[in-house]
């Protein structure tokens, strides 16, 4: 039995799993591990190996509810990969995330998603729509610069966290602009662009502010113009 302790604080053996709760943390995984429970509600997956969360791969625990992955290399996460399941929360932070997950699968039940330092750089309407159970969503620490019109996507939703990000504060960024201080984390002067707007505490800048071309946009505009003149 002391070897036995001994072993399992030394991370030699997988952890001890319960009903309720498989904690794989530390362990050198490559994927979800199929002995575990059906009974299981909480799974921890951090600090594994883990890359790839693969279709169906979490379909053998019927009853998860809480699922945490952090300080991982997980790059991808395949379409319907909760699929089966049960999850009301999902932790995602410290990977290599760049894409938003397909979370249809479990609409009904999803409350809180985070998803915070990865690499996420998007967020399209087809992401969110659908997801009316959600109420928490976090997305610190990305490279977020684009989102879409979220309090009409998510209509139960009552906390966004986007904070720790410089932002271009233009029109792409108009739907934070719904939100107020007490629903919306956001960095207290989060504007990289316009320069004026630099120096600006967010909750001070009007929405008309907000409301105009973001760069590239202009510059798509000055081409076609420029292409249109030369022509």
């Amino acid at each position: 039995m002391l070897c036995l302790w001994i072993a399992l604080c030394c991370g030699s053996v997988p952890s001890t799993l319960s009903e309720e709760l498989a904690d794989f943390t530390n362990q050198s995984l490559l994927e979800v591990p199929k002995n575990i429970s059906a009974e299981t509600t909480h799974l921890d997956l951090g600090y594994t190996n883990i890359q790839i969360l693969r279709k169906d791969g979490l379909a053998h625990l019927p009853n998860l509810q809480h699922l945490f992955v952090q300080h991982t290399p997980l790059r991808i996460i395949e379409k319907h990969a909760f699929k089966g399941t049960q999850l009301t929360r999902i932790v995602f932070s410290s990977n290599q995330l760049k894409v938003f997950p397909y979370l249809l699968d479990i609409s009904e039940t999803l409350k809180t998603f985070r998803l915070i330092k990865n690499g996420l750089r998007v967020i399209k309407e087809e992401h969110l729509l659908g997801l009316n159970k959600l109420e928490k969503l976090y997305l610190s620490d990305n490279h977020i610069y684009r989102i879409p019109d979220i309090k009409t996507l998510l209509p139960s939703l009552v906390h966004f966290d986007f904070a720790s990000m410089q932002i271009e504060c233009c029109d792409k960024l108009l739907p934070l602009k719904a939100f107020t201080n007490e629903t919306l984390d956001v960095t207290k002067r989060p504007c990289s662009y316009p320069p004026e707007l630099k120096p600006e505490i967010w909750w001070s800048i009007a929405t008309d502010a907000v409301n105009k071309p973001c760069p590239e946009s202009r510059r798509t505009l000055n081409l076609c113009a420029k292409h249109f003149i030369e022509r």
